[in-house]
């Protein structure tokens, strides 16, 4: 890339950054959506806040477990309203089993696959023991967490990818007013296809 081409597009990527914190300064903090991407080295972890509403995308390995529960608690979190297992891999789910022991979470959403492992084991068993409300994600969803608050589940389809859990993961959009995130788990050009290809 030139170096003409780099500058604009560091000029226009600050300018977007303003816009975006002066239109934020009209909200109440309270309205706000903020979304932090944790470090958990392999895996994903993320939380949304929203209006006193807390959700949890993932946690990382088993011991990446208490340094999300330091982050959770560093951030006023003290409950979950939803917390959402995008694939049974170890490195997603691993560092669920810790929130799930130590806070209170109102319902889970999950890719609707099984594994093998005593890790989603015991995720289910956690869930089970604490009475859980417990949800399976298919396309076309959407989750009522907040009337300004979209959160719609994008994938997997009805129809699970054959024999392939990073494929099937749970895939999000939420969007707020003119803003939208999508959380993909380990979603992959299949199941980007397949999303596009149904229109969402």
């Amino acid at each position: 890339m030139k170096k003409s081409n780099l500058k604009r597009l560091m000029q226009v990527a600050l300018l977007a950054v303003l816009l975006v914190a002066v239109s934020a300064a009209t909200v109440s903090a309270s309205e706000n959506l903020s979304v932090h991407f944790l470090d958990v080295g392999q895996g994903d972890s993320i939380l949304l806040q929203f209006n006193n509403k807390n959700v949890l995308i993932d946690a990382g390995t088993q011991d990446m477990g208490p340094r999300v529960e330091s982050y959770l608690q560093n951030h006023g979190v003290s409950s979950l309203d939803l917390m959402v297992a995008t694939h049974p891999h170890e490195d997603h789910i691993g560092g669920l089993l810790k929130i799930l022991n130590d806070f209170s979470v109102k319902q889970v959403l999950d890719s609707g696959q099984t594994h093998t492992t005593q890790t989603f084991e015991n995720y289910l068993n956690l869930i089970d023991q604490k009475n859980i409300l417990f949800n399976i994600a298919e396309r076309g969803q959407t989750i009522d967490l907040d009337p300004s608050l979209k959160i719609e589940v994008l994938s997997p389809p009805a129809t699970l990818f054959a024999g392939d859990l990073n494929q099937n993961s749970v895939v999000l959009r939420v969007t707020y007013n003119k803003v939208s995130f999508l959380l993909a788990g380990d979603a992959g050009f299949q199941a980007e296809d397949s999303i596009m290809a149904s229109g969402l």
